[in-house]
């Protein structure tokens, strides 16, 4: 990566910011074409780049809410993590430990203090990890990231999507559902776009495939925050299934559309995870 081939951007203070942050960052993308083999747009990998970035900024702010008063809210540790200064500082696993109580509530079961530093303490780091390349990479509609077949990453390595979130009965089923909902409203955001073409073709389209195609972009970035705001993967797999249920129950005529259950049940041929008629229905 040279100076000449790396495009910087750097996140600026503006009126619309909630507080300035000390250390904003910048985002380093590599737009040499002679070194760059991925076939990946440097747009596309600044947009994810810049998912991660408010994710980080989205972090930062819940370390300092007062009413949160979640001391590990940065997921990714050291500073903006740390509490005190000099060497009152808490380190990044003593503010997870102290934090044992809301993660204890978010994991769905009680272990005692070594159990949580030993065994349940790296799943939450790992979990964390998951969550924040799932975030970007579902509002980057990345359509690999869809498919339980595929092999997925975080800075943890690389698998499917419930071998990144540890070894935990729970997390992995917890895991599989999430996909399973995703899977769902990643079809209707296939089913959103194929009406767009069709009515920018000029071809008809009803009054209510219309409001379905102004309005769901919303939707789908409202369930990639849900996944940032996360903290466990149960607690991702219950925030995204209320939010499925209620987006079904309000949308129920939407649902009966013969290309929109062609979609769900093209899932089923290989490329979706168990039982995901259940997790639709």
């Amino acid at each position: 990566m040279s100076q000449t081939n790396c495009s910087y951007i750097v996140p600026q203070n503006s009126p619309g910011h909630i507080v300035p942050l000390p250390e904003q960052g910048f985002i380093p993308v590599d737009t040499n074409k002679q070194k760059r083999q991925d076939n990946i747009n440097p747009t596309t990998t600044a947009t994810h780049e810049l998912h991660h970035h408010a994710l980080a900024v989205s972090d930062y702010l819940t370390t300092k809410d007062s009413n949160l008063i979640l001391q590990s809210g940065y997921r990714k540790g050291r500073t903006t993590a740390l509490f005190g200064s000099g060497s009152g500082r808490i380190p990044t696993e003593q503010a997870f430990l102290n934090d044992k109580g809301k993660y204890t509530k978010m994991l769905g079961r009680e272990t005692d203090a070594q159990t949580f530093r030993t065994q349940e303490l790296p799943r939450i780091q790992s979990q964390l990890s998951y969550l924040d390349e799932l975030h970007s990479s579902f509002l980057q509609k990345k359509e690999n990231w869809f498919n339980a077949q595929e092999n997925v990453y975080s800075i943890k390595g690389k698998g499917k999507h419930w071998e990144l979130v540890g070894d935990h009965p729970e997390d992995v089923q917890a895991s599989k559902n999430t996909l399973g909902y995703l899977q769902g409203f990643y079809s209707l955001e296939l089913l959103r776009s194929a009406w767009e073409q069709r009515l920018q073709s000029g071809q008809p389209v009803g009054e209510g495939q219309k409001k379905f195609i102004a309005e769901f972009s919303n939707e789908f970035r409202k369930v990639g925050s849900l996944i940032g705001a996360a903290r466990t993967i149960k607690q991702a797999e219950s925030l995204i299934a209320e939010e499925w249920g209620q987006f079904r129950t309000s949308n129920q005529r939407l649902f009966t559309s013969p290309e929109l259950n062609a979609i769900l049940n093209g899932w089923q041929n290989g490329s979706g995870v168990e039982n995901l008629n259940k997790i639709f229905n």
